[in-house]
C-alpha cells in the first residue's frame, strides 16, 4: 500500500526532510488557551482558513472563498 503525503515528513516533491523543531510532541500535545479554542471555532463557523492574515488571504484565494473574508450583508431592499 503507498503511503499518502500525509503520512510522510516531505513537503515539496523533491524537497529534503522538514526536521521538526525540540520539544515537538509537547508542542502538539500542549491544551490550547480559550483564545485559541474560539479562533478556530470563529473560522469554522464561518468558513475561512485558519492562520495569520497572509496565510489566510493566500489559501482563500487559492480555494476561491475570498467570499468568507467579506461581512455578511443583507441583501438591498429592492424599490417598489
Amino acid at each position: 500500500m503507498a503511503a499518502s503525503h500525509m503520512d510522510s515528513d516531505r513537503g515539496n516533491k523533491g524537497s529534503e526532510p522538514i526536521k521538526k523543531p525540540r520539544q515537538w510532541r509537547a508542542y502538539v500535545n500542549k491544551p490550547q488557551s480559550k483564545a485559541e479554542v474560539e479562533a478556530i471555532r470563529h473560522r469554522l463557523q464561518k468558513g475561512t482558513p485558519f492562520g495569520g492574515k497572509r496565510r489566510v488571504t493566500q489559501v482563500a484565494v487559492c480555494l476561491k472563498l475570498q467570499h468568507t473574508l467579506r461581512p455578511r450583508r443583507r441583501a438591498r431592499k429592492s424599490a417598489k
